[in-house]
């Protein structure tokens, strides 16, 4: 997932916009890389560890928690890099 983020925004906020919600199956989020943009802004991609207590993951249930951690980002001030 990359979002665009204003280049003072510190990274750790964006990564605790994903941390402070409940996302079932979310091991470990974190950076990949950083990337400047025009405009005062940098382009942010994360890498999101998924697992499940018990069993594999649906290609459902990886979706939902995508979905859900888009959201979280978007709620935040990040959105998605177009």
């Amino acid at each position: 997932v990359t979002v665009v983020a204003d280049q003072r925004r510190n990274v750790g906020d964006i990564l605790a916009s994903v941390r402070k919600t409940d996302i079932e199956g979310l091991q470990n989020i974190s950076i990949v890389s950083v990337f400047p943009l025009e405009d005062n802004r940098k382009a942010v991609t994360l890498r999101a560890a998924l697992q499940k207590a018990t069993g594999t993951l649906t290609p459902e249930e990886m979706k939902a928690c995508e979905q859900q951690i888009i959201g979280n980002l978007g709620n935040a001030g990040f959105p998605m890099r177009s």
